[in-house]
Parts: C-alpha cells; structure tokens; sequence
C-alpha cells in the first residue's frame, strides 16, 4: 500500500507527510499519539494552581473574546456536572473557539486553575465526539490535522498487511508475557481500549523494533571487526593500586575492573561503559585501568567536561599515585603556555603516562608517543564526534572507556544497540547520600527560606541554582544569580551569600570555591558550572529553580552534590512548570534516586533522540517512540537467539537498508 493510495492525501499532504519522515503506509503507524486523555478517570472542579484536571461540564453561556494588553481570550461560563459549581474557562489566543463551543451541550475539558480561578484549557472535546475512553492526540504535521491523520491511520490499519515472525514465537515459548499479534499491538495503541492493554501494546511493537536493531548490530558488528596493534599482559598485579586507595574497593568495582581488565587484554578494542551513579565510585575504577595501562607501560587519558571535574581528577589521581612511580599531568584551558609547551613534549617523550584534562585534550598539537587507554566521563556532555576525537588521538584502535552517572535515552541507545559492553556500579559505598526530593511552586519557596534560614549553621552548606546570570526585563522570574542574590538576601546574612558562574574567570570560580568550601560561606548561588565535579562534604541542601527547564540527567547531577557526608540531604525543586510532562518528569526525580530508573522514565516521557545526531530527545524519528526496559531488551535478544537463521537473515534484511549507515557511524566509536 502506497502512501499516495490513502485517501486524502495529495502532493501537499504527502509532501508533508514525507517532511516528517514518513515515507510509507507502514511508517505512518509508528507516528504514536504523543499523549492520551483518559476519560473514565473525571475529577471535580477545585481551585489549584498545580494540578492539571479532567472535568466533564456544560457549556452555560454563549463564549466571548476579550482583548487584553495585545492578547486574545475566549472566555466561556461552564457548569462543573460533578459539582454543580459554575466557572469560567479560558483559552489563550485562539479566537476560533467562540464559533466551536456550543451552549447547553457537554464538554471534557481538560486543564488547571490560574490565580483568578480561571480554568484554563488545554484540551476539549465535545461529549458526544468521544467513542472511547481512552482518546488519543497526536502532533500535527504541517497542517495535517488531528481527525485526518486519524483516519489515515485507521485506513492503513484496515488495509495494510501487517506480518510478524515474532507473533508465533511469542506465543508458542514462554519468553514474554506479551501476547498481542502485531497488528493488534497497532490497533491498541491508535485506537486503544484499555490502559493496560495500550502499554503492553507498545512493549510489543517495541520488541518487534528491538529485534531488528539486534540483527542489524550483529550484521553491522560483524562486518567492521578491527584488532589493536599492541597488547597487555595477563594477569597483571593490581595489589599495589589497591593497596594506596584511601578505602576497600566494594564488590562490584572489583567485579568492574575485572570486566575492563579482560577487555584490555582482548585483541579488540574496548568499547565500555561505566555507568553508575554519583558517589558510586568510577574515578576509582578509571585510574585502576589507567594503572593497568601504565604497568604494561602504555599512556592514557581521561577527558572530562568542566575544569572543575578535571582538577579534581588529577588531585585524586596525584594523590593515589603518589608512590607508585606515576607521571599524571593537567591540561586544559588555564594551563599557561609554558607549561602546555612542557606537557606536550613531555607526552611525545613518554614522560607523562596519564594526561588529565578537558576538550583541551582534542587539539591536534596534543600527541602521544604510546596512547592505548582514553577515558570520558560524563560521556552525557559530550558529542559522539568529540569522543570519536578522543579515540583517535593515539593514530590507532585504542581501548575506549566511557563514564556516565545518568545516562540521557540517547546513551541508552549507544549502550544497547551501539557495541558498548557495560559495567554497572550499583553497590552503594558506605556513607552513601539520604537525599529528599521536594517539589515547590515558584512563590511558595519564601516559606522554604524562612526555615532554611534558621536551619543552616555554621557547618553546613547550601547550593543555590539558577538557569542564566542576569536577570531580564522582560521576565520577572526568580531565574538568574542577580534575581535570588535579592531575595536570599532578605532572609539569609549577605556575608554568608557566595556567587558563581560561567562567566568569572577560572582563577576566580576557583577563589570562591574554596570560599565556600573552607570558609564561613553558607550559601553558594551558581549556574550549572558545579553540575559535576564539586565536593563539599558539609553541604545538605540544594535549591533548584526553574527546575523544570534542567533535563533530568543534569537535576540528578546536581542533586548529587549533596548528602555527600552520608547524613540526611535535601534537593528541592523550584518550578513555574505548566505543561504536565514537565511535572511528571519532575516527578520522576522526586521518586527515584537511581540514575537507571530515572533514564528509563526519561526516555518513555521525552523519546529517544535521533540514534547517531545530536538531538537528545523528541517526537519525529521513526523508531523514537520506544517503550524500553532493560528486561524488554533481554526478551528481544531471547526472541532473536529462537528464530532460525534464514529468520534472522529475513530480520537482517529490513534492518540493513535503514540502519546498517548509522551503526558504521557508531559502532566502536
């Protein structure tokens, strides 16, 4: 079935169509509805500021546009049938409404209250159009609208032939609990009935996805094996190493540098992430690989995002290294020309075997005579095309490891479908961080000050972080350094207020950090600049405003900065957040403290991201509507390893044309 065989679409629409990707009858079906309405779940009209409602209302009076300071308002009087209390609903510049709303007939109307105890609208349909109660909502598409694509869809599902080789193998083996044909997984997710069944639809299609990117992995994988020209022995002595650790390395660091170790000693490069969470204990792990390096008498770096986190790095290195014999040096921004000019000879010469730094590293001057290790941490700030950099700085296949406390979905891609083999540090250390997450409504949070301002003492510190540096004329939001530098103050000494930010020189952020670590300061206002890499001990609280404009890898980072002592810490969350998967992403946060359970949630509320582009997230790209778990991708490598082989060939087949260009950019990179 051709696209041009559907009704209703002509050059424009399939122009349009094609725009967004959808070349097929079949790619129309992955266009999911970015949301659902469930209209069996109705609440009551109340006035509340934070919590978007579903109420089902009568419209009571004919609608009217109001015209205030250059905006548009349809206002119209509705009566709540739950409650019987009468409101009025407003949307926000869309004149049209006043000719759609009909008197006397009802409503679902979906939205929250303002201070004037307005319901504003963000969604409506009239009763009797609702033949589910489950309604679906898509994203337009260049004028294509909500009813046509729709029947569009409904066409495609009616007419296209939809096969699976899964949908047998999936009912015949008790290897999934998913039990829907493929056609039927589509037909619940446009068209859906039921909650439960529309999200085990999803993980059905999404299986079907898995399968084939598996096959085109393994196809991919194959096809590109590269070998190292240099080798490590085995069984090299790591005793030394652990022996000048300030602490015992836990189990699952052991179990790390075991993994990392047999890939060092591999013919084939090492393509590893190491994920786990802050406090976790990676550096450590990372300088053990770098000393397995230096023990067979090879160079490595490690690349790390901010100064700060580099510096860090190198103290921790300096310090653990002190008397082993090691030569670790730091290259980056601040690093006077003197002393890059000493450092880049020193790499050529084989007199520096680690070199710690920032995108400093990536230079084309930086040379090493014999680089066989390159690490990057906090691998989320950084491009495939930087790291790809990074791998090449030895002129050869290098071993690669790669750092992550919370993987954004795209490194979720990468690590499952991109070659990367994984360790995970979930073995919290002793002293691990007791961190309570609270959500508060910009306005709301003076109250929070008035009690901090009573609970910090002389010991204890407190981050304070804004999205920009100065404020705006334009916007009288508490969001910048200046604007809650103002505030704070009327609560809080000035005397014991710190600033910090991305726009001070390094040698000053440096001088207002140790400030704030060492000396009387109790508050520290930044930007993101102490995302990663900052170690303050004593502090137990961090206020995040705006918080909803943070992505959640970010939030978790900097929600990390305290609670470092071990002792009980608090994070709370400052936002103006409206749209309702703004919140639910917030929520996301609140509940969980691990960066695994936060990626996943991320990825099923924000999408993918395109697999090999820069994009982080969005609605658009074909196969960006995953529904994805660990434990779906292991079903779908247990599908795969069942299906006969001229099966796989088959799977390979459809995979190959649309993916086999994207993993040659990722694979081993």
């Amino acid at each position: 079935m051709e696209l041009t065989d559907i009704k209703g679409i002509g050059s424009t629409r399939l122009k349009a169509l094609n725009d967004a990707g959808i070349y097929t009858a079949f790619d129309i079906l992955k266009l999911f509805p970015y949301k659902y309405y469930d209209f069996s779940d109705v609440g009551k009209y109340k006035y509340d500021l934070e919590t978007p409602t579903l109420l089902q209302a009568k419209a009571i009076e004919e609608p009217k546009n109001v015209y205030f300071k250059g905006l548009n308002y349809c206002i119209a009087k509705f009566l709540d049938l739950n409650t019987n209390i009468k409101f009025n609903a407003v949307w926000y510049n869309q004149p049209y409404i006043k000719n759609v709303l009909k008197v006397d007939e009802n409503y679902f109307i979906y939205g929250k209250t303002n201070n004037k105890k307005q319901f504003v609208v963000q969604f409506f349909s009239a009763e009797n159009k609702v033949k589910s109660t489950i309604f679906p909502v898509y994203k337009s598409l260049n004028g294509i609208g909500q009813v046509m694509l729709k029947n569009i869809i409904s066409e495609v599902l009616y007419n296209q032939t939809i096969n699976s080789e899964l949908d047998n193998i999936i009912n015949l083996n008790d290897k999934s609990d998913i039990y829907f044909s493929l056609k039927e997984a589509y037909f619940n997710v446009h068209f859906p009935k039921d909650i439960q069944q529309l999200e085990k639809s999803k993980e059905r299609i999404s299986l079907e996805d898995m399968v084939a990117l598996i096959a085109a992995e393994e196809e991919v994988v194959a096809s590109n094996k590269v070998y190292k020209d240099f080798e490590y022995s085995s069984g090299i002595d790591l005793s030394d190493y652990k022996k000048n650790l300030p602490f015992a390395l836990t189990n699952c660091q052991q179990n790390a540098l075991k993994e990392i170790a047999n890939d060092m000693q591999s013919k084939n490069p090492m393509n590893r992430l190491l994920l786990g969470d802050v406090g976790s204990g990676k550096t450590a792990v990372a300088l053990g690989a770098c000393y397995y390096a230096y023990k067979n008498n090879h160079q490595s770096l490690i690349m790390a995002p901010t100064e700060i986190l580099a510096t860090q790095h190198y103290l921790s290195a300096k310090n653990i290294f002190k008397n082993l014999n090691l030569e670790v040096a730091l290259l980056t921004s601040s690093t006077t020309t003197n002393e890059r000019k000493n450092i880049l000879k020193r790499l050529v010469d084989k007199e520096i075997d680690i070199l710690i730094g920032t995108h400093s590293l990536i230079s084309e001057k930086v040379e090493f005579a014999d680089l066989t290790l390159a690490i990057t941490d906090e691998q989320h700030r950084f491009g495939v095309q930087e790291r790809a950099m990074v791998g090449n700085k030895g002129n050869r296949e290098i071993d690669q490891l790669i750092m992550s406390a919370t993987p954004i979905p795209r490194s979720f891609y990468l690590m499952l479908f991109g070659g990367l083999k994984t360790s995970e540090l979930n073995e919290r250390p002793a002293g691990s961080p007791k961190i309570s997450t609270h959500i508060l409504s910009q306005g709301k949070e003076m109250e929070m000050w008035k009690y901090l301002a009573n609970e910090l003492k002389e010991n204890t510190k407190c981050f304070v972080v804004v999205p920009r540096v100065e404020e705006s004329e334009s916007d009288n939001k508490l969001n910048s350094t200046e604007s809650v530098l103002k505030v704070i103050q009327k609560y809080i000494s000035p005397e014991k207020i710190s600033v910090i930010h991305g726009k001070m020189d390094k040698k000053k952020q440096r001088i207002v950090m140790d400030e704030f670590k060492n000396g009387s300061k109790n508050i520290l206002i930044a930007t993101t600049v102490i995302e990663v890499g900052i170690d303050v001990p004593s502090a137990d609280t961090i206020v995040i405003y705006d918080a909803d404009r943070f992505g959640l890898a970010t939030l978790h980072q900097l929600r990390g900065r305290v609670g470092r002592n071990g002792k009980e810490a608090h994070c709370y969350l400052v936002t103006n957040a409206t749209n309702e998967n703004s919140v639910k992403r917030l929520q996301v946060l609140k509940n969980n403290l691990n960066g695994i359970k936060i990626a996943e949630e991320d990825l099923k509320l924000r999408g993918s991201g395109t697999i090999y582009g820069t994009k982080q997230h969005g609605v658009g790209e074909v196969f960006s509507n995953f529904t994805f778990t660990t434990e779906l991708y292991n079903q779908a490598k247990s599908l795969y390893n069942l299906l006969e082989n001229d099966i796989k060939n088959h799977y390979k087949e459809i995979a190959k044309a649309k993916f086999k260009e994207i993993f040659k950019k990722i694979v081993l990179n």
